[in-house]
């Protein structure tokens, strides 16, 4: 009875309901009459099997954290369910809608401060999915058949459906790095569920171990640049006798495990730098003198290149993505001829199997799902607007279009993994709010 007095005062008092905030201006169609409050929305809804209200900020009104049922296997229900993780902030049910399709864990999401920024730019309500095989969304018993694009893009599909039940403004989804690649697979699949899309520094990669990020990794920046990074790994390697005792001693001090012998470990740490120094934007006047004391490079190597990322207990939480990528969402390569004299490993081919996916796992990486994407991103020209950082290795794999009216690709100039709406120059961010804004009022 509540429920039916609640939607006639919604037909009676239809109207508009302008809002602005931090310079994006939309007119919603119907104005905020529902009387009830988001949890009895929430409640009405069979797939939604656990409801918990949190604390939320200023911003919003509302927050909840719920777990939804879903199938593990989207074409094959005997397959069984699992529950998903979901936080829903809430400012207004006539507000625009950010959908966050994460791509791994969703713990920092249960802070009552975090906002969005396109939650912020809008002043909508802002759905968090945390993506599948991942923190409080883990299936039991674990079974790596089901983590896939296509089960991942439904789990976002059902969510969105959903909740257009209530929340029937403009949606937009979004995404960052991992989470961004999930945005687009989204899109590419479901292209209706949403208006508007904007994945940050999302790669799209092409193969198992793409060749694109080293040839970008020999471009980067300037040449100076460049050789700086180069000649402070090969001084790692070179003075390996002196800074390797240090890197095993830390090793045993955090009591780390790994699946190669310690020397190999220390070859791809040292590798693994120059990837991770391009993507989080490291000062170049951080790297030490070439004669700098062992400690010093050590804790230099270790602050960028982190020694817990090869480990089995840093792989623990996001062995999934691993998985990902091992059968479709691919991962980058290894350029190791600069320094192959000075390397204990031969190769690095195939190096996520014998650093990273689980033991009992074989696979074959499936070209075709990235295919299709590169063939949605062709062929269609649907309202989406793509963020990257310059000098971020992974606009190595960035998307790429042409002749396209909706689609925008922002490259912030020097600009890393970090790169973000709101720390690009104000000429350029008050241009991407104002195509935000025009989408939204349209």
């Amino acid at each position: 009875m509540k429920l039916l007095r609640s939607l006639l005062v919604l037909i009676l008092l239809v109207g508009l309901w302008p809002t602005s905030f931090q310079g994006i201006s939309y007119a919603g169609t119907t104005q905020e009459t529902i009387q009830t409050s988001l949890y009895s929305q929430l409640k009405l809804i069979p797939q939604i099997k656990h409801i918990k209200r949190l604390k939320h900020s200023a911003h919003f009104s509302e927050r909840y954290e719920i777990m939804v049922e879903q199938q593990l296997d989207r074409n094959d229900p005997a397959q069984g369910t699992f529950l998903q993780r979901v936080f829903i902030a809430h400012t207004g049910f006539d507000k625009p809608n950010v959908v966050i399709t994460e791509g791994y864990g969703g713990n920092y999401a249960k802070s009552q401060n975090y906002v969005n920024e396109l939650s912020k730019l809008t002043h909508g309500n802002q759905i968090f999915i945390e993506h599948r095989y991942f923190g409080q969304s883990m299936p039991d018993p674990l079974n790596w058949e089901h983590l896939n694009v296509e089960n991942a893009a439904t789990d976002h599909h059902n969510i969105i459906t959903m909740l257009k039940k209530f929340y029937t403004n403009k949606w937009i989804s979004t995404g960052i790095s991992k989470g961004g690649q999930a945005c687009i697979l989204h899109r590419s699949m479901f292209p209706c569920d949403v208006d508007i899309s904007v994945p940050y520094v999302a790669p799209i990669n092409y193969a198992l171990e793409d060749s694109r990020h080293p040839k970008f990794l020999r471009k980067v920046g300037s040449a100076a640049s460049r050789k700086k990074i180069k000649e402070f790994q090969l001084t790692l390697l070179k003075r390996r006798d002196e800074i390797f005792p240090l890197f095993k001693d830390r090793i045993k001090q955090f009591h780390y495990n790994y699946r190669l012998p310690l020397e190999e470990i220390y070859d791809y740490v040292v590798l693994e730098y120059a990837f991770a120094f391009w993507q989080w934007g490291t000062p170049i006047e951080n790297i030490p003198a070439n004669d700098a004391s062992p400690n010093v490079m050590m804790n230099h190597l270790l602050r960028i290149s982190p020694i817990d990322y090869f480990s089995l207990e840093g792989i623990e939480s996001i062995q999934a993505f691993f998985v990902q990528a091992a059968y479709q969402i691919g991962y980058y390569s290894y350029d190791i001829s600069p320094f192959k004299k000075y390397l204990k490993i031969k190769s690095t081919h195939n190096y996520l199997m014998k650093l990273f996916l689980p033991e009992n796992i074989r696979y074959t990486y499936d070209y075709e799902a990235m295919k299709r994407v590169k063939k949605f991103l062709d062929k269609k020209d649907e309202k989406m607007l793509f963020i990257y950082g310059e000098y971020d290795p992974w606009t190595a794999s960035a998307v790429n279009f042409n002749g396209k009216k909706n689609m925008y690709k922002f490259v912030k100039p020097k600009g890393s993994h970090k790169a973000r709406i709101n720390n690009f120059e104000e000429q350029t961010r008050e241009q991407i709010e104002n195509i935000l804004q025009n989408w939204i009022s349209q």
